[in-house]
């Protein structure tokens, strides 16, 4: 299946290996994300070991989302994860310079579009319990509480299919 994120407002498209420079500069950009996350910014290699791993897997899909030649976000997206027609935003990242400002919404309601119209009945994500801020957009976005699992709270927004 091919992603595509129609945005007002940017522009998406897959990543490549020609991409890591910016994408381990946006890693960077987002240290505190990691630092929350894993106890730790980045490693100089993280963005060319996340594409390298994607490149080897079909279900696994990169986005990044750039305005002019700039890259301000970047999503990564598992396809038929947990289940068969189902996806999991594995991470989504906003530059902290272009949060607040539309993006993260504009992203998430092209996203849920996109998969909609490709069948897929459902997005999954994971919230870990130190990331109040994230759980309330994710909220906003539509999504609700499925579960809990050790500092992580499972959200999910089922898609409605379009005709």
């Amino acid at each position: 299946m091919e992603l595509t994120l129609p945005l007002r407002t940017a522009r998406a498209r897959p990543l490549t290996v020609d991409d890591a420079a910016m994408l381990q500069a946006l890693l960077m950009r987002c240290a505190a994300y990691f630092r929350g996350a894993d106890g730790r910014a980045p490693g100089k290699h993280a963005a060319i070991e996340r594409i390298a791993d994607a490149l080897g897997d079909a279900q696994v899909k990169l986005s990044g989302i750039f305005r002019e030649d700039a890259l301000v976000g970047f999503m990564e997206l598992r396809l038929d994860e947990p289940r068969a027609h189902e996806a999991t935003i594995v991470l989504l990242l906003i530059d902290p310079a272009e949060r607040r400002k539309g993006l993260g919404r504009e992203i998430v309601e092209s996203l849920a579009t996109s998969l909609a119209k490709s069948k897929l009945r459902a997005i999954n994500l994971g919230v870990q319990d130190h990331e109040r801020g994230a759980r309330e957009f994710w909220m906003a976005q539509g999504f609700v509480e499925e579960g809990r699992d050790a500092g992580v709270t499972r959200l999910v927004r089922l898609l409605t299919q379009r005709k």
